[in-house]
């Protein structure tokens, strides 16, 4: 009785949970319903997707005495130990319907499944089983197959359903927070539930990303990765999260060509991985996800990777190349990743399209525009166009200014400072390519899916043999600070009136830096010592370091790489020529000393407790610090927030007074 009583509870709790996959639940019971049902059925799907919870909700619908449900996790891969699992052993009826979850893990007895044990169960019993992989082409190479089993794609959420989790779960949620939680989870059902736990801390500390929150990153990872064989299929789940498309080549490049192969085809069999032209893609959760793990876990490793790909595809692929770029501080803006490569599409302009771009043109730069857009196309410029749907979107015009006698370029006002301050120091061999104009039709300069397209055009000229320069003229002056942050540079004495809007021209100036060295400064910068205006970013960027801070207090390897180790706050506290490590102590005492003052009084001493089980001693998990202060959830992530909270103000504020300190000294 008291097992009964358990399992109907247990029934009750997942029918009140359950939410969603009408479709897939309706179409399921129509087949078992069927006069001719199939013997076979597949339900595919991601790691914590939900194939469990529908066939639970499958067999409420169905509740039938003989049903046998089998969870592969519990059985050996074995013909015997299965048939007897399903109580296809001895003289009893086959059970009318017999469910295997987990069916993967019986790949090696999958012949056999297919070839014996299906045909030999006959019209009297359907089997329904559930997996992450594709099922083998031996399963649909042969026709007959095709008219006996039958198979269902459990996707993610839709938007509808994720506001149904929310709801069955009690969280009400704002507009804008729904679509926060709809980005952060890419509506993953594990990924929800996770979030649904932390929601108020989501809430409270504005998490924009997975990395933020790594004691939920954990478990997710861990359920998405747990059939992971090796180090080098992770390593492979890695560079698919990085790129946008994985082939053998690129997989070669990393894991060396002995492994490529292998690690292909697991990557091919995955559920969470698709098939498209060029090669293999993840699902977009899956590559937040293991990308955020890796950044976290591994920076060093995370950065490294990236330069290696970014290196790789440099010339080759420009599309590949800015995908992995956006992830470089300041190169983001050269690549919206998420869209452009989906709807955008380059090409060469056309004779048709010249009134269109002239159009373009005066209405951004006005009829000097036109007329100049005229004249350089007219002499041999490279014009191209982006499209979107068909439609014209903007145009990009390109010149190699080495083919332009010096005196011709002159006459144009944009060109002639760059004739004067920039050509006159090149030598007469190399070659200068310059984005003389650029635009699209919505939204002129300012960074968008368009211009993403436009520019990989000019990233695939990098490469070009004795090239001293890649230039761009702008009037958006969001591209200062754009190409400043990119480790480009703007080029002095450049300016130039036209139209009413002042231009300037930014760029890469490649006889004073290659761009392969360019890049690997880019990525090594992000895992050295930042400097101390991380401070002058506002309290939000410094909250985050405390958090990271906190969770690192006794990884001095971590901690070496946090920002506020460069702050006036921590280099009080050691000599000038303090080492990374050093200062990374110093960080260690200043937080645990920060944490202490909550003792201070009696009101504030549960906040040190929450952080002293969280951190300073920690318990384990988060769950188990609640459970050791004898605290609610909810409570505990209560008064977690608002302990961070204080710390970070706390710790804001003293930096703020060393800095004032400082300032007077100096």
């Amino acid at each position: 009785m008291a097992a009964d009583g358990y399992h109907a509870r247990v029934t009750r709790f997942r029918a009140a949970r359950f939410v969603g996959r009408e479709r897939e639940l309706d179409q399921l019971s129509c087949w078992l319903r069927a006069p001719a049902r199939p013997p076979f059925v597949y339900v595919e799907g991601n790691a914590g997707v939900g194939k469990t919870e529908l066939l639970h909700a499958l067999c409420r619908r169905h509740d039938s005495a003989t049903r046998r449900w089998v969870d592969a996790t519990r059985i050996a891969p074995d013909p015997r130990a299965l048939r007897q699992a399903l109580g296809l052993v001895g003289g009893d009826d086959p059970p009318a319907l017999a469910i295997i979850d987990n069916v993967d893990l019986l790949e090696p007895i999958d012949d056999w499944l297919r070839e014996e044990l299906v045909p030999s169960l006959g019209g009297a019993t359907t089997l329904v089983t559930a997996g992450r992989r594709h099922l083998g082409a031996r399963w649909v190479a042969h026709p007959a197959w095709g008219e006996v089993f039958v198979a269902v794609r459990l996707d993610h959420f839709s938007e509808r359903e994720v506001a149904a989790f929310l709801e069955r779960r009690g969280i009400q949620a704002d507009a804008g927070t729904h679509a926060r939680l709809l980005a952060l989870t890419r509506g993953h059902p594990l990924c929800l539930a996770l979030c649904a736990e932390r929601f108020e801390q989501i809430v409270a500390e504005d998490v924009a990303s997975l990395a933020e929150i790594p004691d939920l990153l954990q478990p997710l990872i861990g359920e998405l990765l747990r059939d992971v064989p090796g180090d080098a299929h992770r390593e492979g789940l890695e560079i698919c999260a990085l790129v946008r498309t994985t082939n053998d080549a690129v997989l070669a490049e990393v894991l060396g060509r002995p492994r490529a192969r292998e690690v292909f085809d697991w990557l091919h069999g995955q559920s969470f991985i698709e098939a498209v032209p060029g090669g293999l893609q993840p699902h977009a959760l899956m590559r937040d996800a293991i990308a955020a793990d890796l950044q976290w876990r591994s920076p060093l490793r995370y950065w490294a990777l990236v330069e290696q790909l970014m290196l790789f595809f440099l010339g080759r692929a420009p599309a590949e190349w800015l995908f992995v770029a956006q992830r470089v501080p300041g190169w983001s803006a050269f690549a919206e990743h998420d869209t452009y490569t989906e709807t955008c599409r380059l090409r060469h302009a056309l004779a048709a399209d010249r009134e269109t771009l002239g159009r373009m043109a005066a209405k951004h730069e006005g009829e000097l525009g036109r007329r100049w857009l005229e004249h350089w196309w007219d002499r041999g410029g490279d014009v191209l166009v982006v499209e979107d749907g068909g439609e014209v979107e903007g145009f990009l015009l390109g010149l190699w200014l080495e083919r332009y006698e010096p005196a011709e370029l002159a006459r144009d006002p944009l060109l002639r400072p760059i004739v004067e301050h920039v050509l006159a120091y090149v030598e007469t061999h190399q070659a200068v390519y310059c984005v003389r104009m650029w635009m699209t039709d919505g939204c002129y300069q300012a960074p968008c899916a368009a211009q993403s397209c436009l520019f990989s055009d000019t990233h695939a000229k990098l490469i070009t043999p004795d090239l001293a320069a890649v230039l761009h003229v702008a009037s958006d002056s969001r591209w200062q600070q754009i190409a400043n942050e990119a480790g480009m540079q703007t080029f002095d004495k450049t300016h130039a009136e036209a139209s009413g809007r002042t231009f300037y021209t930014f760029g890469l100036d490649l006889r004073r830096v290659d761009i392969a060295t360019l890049l690997r400064d880019r990525m090594r910068s992000r895992v050295v010592v930042a400097t101390p205006s991380v401070t002058t970013r506002g309290r939000q960027p410094f909250g985050r370091a405390v958090k990271r801070a906190l969770r690192d207090l006794d990884r001095l390897d971590l901690l070496e790489q946090n920002p506020l180790t460069a702050t006036q706050m921590v280099l009080d506290r050691v000599s000038p020529d303090a080492s990374d490590s050093e200062r990374a102590r110093a960080l260690a005492e200043l937080a645990r000393e920060q944490c202490r003052m909550f003792l201070a009084t009696a009101k504030d001493v549960r906040y040190y407790r929450v952080l002293e089980r969280t951190y300073l001693l920690p318990a384990g998990t988060q769950r188990a610090a609640a459970e050791r202060l004898e605290l609610s959830w909810g409570t505990y992530r209560r008064y977690l927030a608002t302990a961070i909270r204080r710390l970070s103000d706390a710790l804001y504020r003293r930096n703020q007074a060393s800095s004032e300190k400082r300032s007077e000294k100096g």
